[in-house]
């Protein structure tokens, strides 16, 4: 059973989020059945921007299946005008992606901007809130300066970058719209060396860049799907199984499992495969599932991805832990015997605080915000 979910607690579909999952991608009367049985909910008022994200989706997989229903013309509404929002996001990444190519920077399209010409193949059927774009690390620093010079205003202090410690930067365009630039594609030092050998080509307007492979894109959806954020994380499920539709025959699950290892998210892999398979039929052959399992998992990677799993608020020592095992982790390729020496570079890079006396009255702040919380109050909001 799938456990209910608040936000900030809960990595899973709520029962209400697994309907509009399952009204949104399967194919035959489940997907009515699941319609129906949120039909009152989703005409009804509620905040689950979770839920509403997914509404394109929902319109779209009923309508390929000839079912009609007054109360669809909601979902309808939205799926047009994402489609809209859509084609002004591509229109503008288009022209970003030109300057790059002007200034000779390679670039990998990761996530939406890749999924939806590839795997859902309808502009209407998937929202954006960003656009992700990955550079290599020579260049990260040079695109973000050529980004500003074209409008584009940074969305995080660059005197606290640190290619070591911060994986990407968001910025903002004075329309609104928003890219993160990263240069590394997991959290952690596992990235971007071992996906690079296994691009495929892309093709955004006029310009040819290139993306991750099927098998890749697997990967990195499974394992950014499972990190607790503002809202319940629910569109990976949607992007896993529209990729497993569209390229399953693409996966190389040997591939699939070395970078696992390599990267260190064998459990969040397992997680989301055995979810994608046990929920949604998708092809995952059992023996995968079964090394996944009986692999070794070093106990600090283990302990990483439980952290991104779960709600922290009120836990002070495990933040503290996690924070120590992050950069402990982000510093594994350092040739340096002493740990400790970089640990205040890396939570300034990370809090971007620039002072040590403003470092020791945030760490303060945040310790009487757990304080709080585990006492009930919550006064110190984020």
């Amino acid at each position: 059973m799938i456990p209910d979910n608040h936000y900030f607690d809960a990595i899973w579909p709520n029962p209400i989020q697994q309907r509009v999952l399952e009204a949104g991608l399967s194919k035959d009367n489940r997907s009515w059945e699941a319609w129906l049985a949120i039909k009152e909910e989703v005409e009804g008022a509620h905040n689950d921007w979770a839920i509403e994200e997914l509404f394109p989706l929902v319109y779209r997989n009923l309508m390929e299946q000839g079912f009609t229903d007054p109360g669809l013309e909601k979902l309808k509404r939205i799926s047009m005008f994402v489609w809209i929002q859509n084609n002004l996001r591509f229109n503008n990444l288009e022209k970003v992606l030109k300057a790059f190519q002007a200034a000779k920077i390679d670039t990998i399209l990761l996530k939406g901007a890749a999924f939806i010409p590839l795997y859902y193949q309808d502009q209407g059927a998937r929202g954006m809130g960003d656009v992700d774009l990955l550079v290599a690390d020579k260049d990260f620093l040079s695109t973000c300066e050529l980004l500003e010079s074209l409008g584009w205003n940074p969305l995080f202090d660059m005197r606290f970058f640190d290619l070591r410690f911060n994986k990407a930067v968001h910025f903002k365009d004075p329309e609104g719209y928003i890219i993160d630039l990263h240069h590394r594609i997991l959290y952690g030092s596992g990235g971007v060396p071992v996906f690079l050998d296994e691009l495929i080509p892309l093709k955004i307007g006029d310009v040819n860049v290139r993306t991750l492979s099927a098998t890749d894109h697997l990967l990195h959806t499974c394992v950014h799907g499972l990190i607790l954020g503002r809202y319940p994380p629910i569109r990976w499920i949607a992007d896993g199984v529209k990729l497993f539709e569209m390229a399953s025959e693409k996966i190389n699950w040997e591939r699939l499992f070395r970078l696992a290892c390599e990267c260190g998210v064998q459990l969040q892999l397992k997680l989301a495969l055995n979810y994608l398979q046990k929920q949604f039929n998708s092809p995952v052959p059992q023996d995968i599932l079964r090394r996944l399992s009986e692999c070794q998992i070093r106990p600090v990677d283990r302990f990483i991805a439980q952290s991104r799993m779960q709600c922290q608020r009120g836990k002070l020592a495990k933040i503290i832990k996690f924070r120590w095992y992050d950069y402990r982790k982000a510093i594994e390729q350092e040739e340096t015997i002493n740990h400790f020496h970089l640990f205040p570079k890396y939570l300034q890079s990370v809090y971007q605080i620039d002072r040590p006396l403003k470092m020791f009255s945030q760490l303060v702040i945040k310790a009487l915000r757990n304080i709080c919380y585990r006492m009930g109050f919550d006064f110190f909001k984020d």
